[in-house]
């Protein structure tokens, strides 16, 4: 009994936050409740990827007119998250008309509103 109580601490230790089993699942249903509860929207994330990477790597990564926010985490720690075009059209839609609109979003750049929107 000793060596399975052991085991699982040895285990617990050696996890890395960021890439622990079910870290992926909490910022799904984080973003997801989130969307819910301030614009009464239902989200399901589909994909969802926990990387370390630097800074010049990160701005490589986003699709074009993504919007990106910075994410403070604990022990003062930063974070970003990348809304697609798609993703952010819809949640600006929800705040400002209520309902989410079936036609394609408008090819523009995220402005500071919109960031300040979906932030709130």
């Amino acid at each position: 009994m000793n060596d399975v109580i052991r085991r699982k601490i040895e285990q617990a230790q050696s996890v890395d936050v960021e890439g622990a089993p079910g870290a992926d699942r909490g910022w799904r249903l984080a973003f997801a409740r989130a969307a819910r509860d301030a614009m009464a929207l239902d989200v399901d994330i589909l994909k969802l990827t926990i990387q370390r990477r630097s800074l010049a790597e990160l701005l490589e990564l986003p699709p074009d007119r993504a919007l990106l926010a910075l994410l403070d985490g604990p022990g003062g720690g930063l974070g970003l998250i990348v809304l697609a075009a798609p993703v952010l059209s819809a949640l600006i839609e929800m705040q400002t008309m209520g309902r989410v609109s079936t036609q394609p979003p408008i090819q523009r750049k995220p402005t500071k509103t919109d960031a300040a929107m979906v932030a709130a």
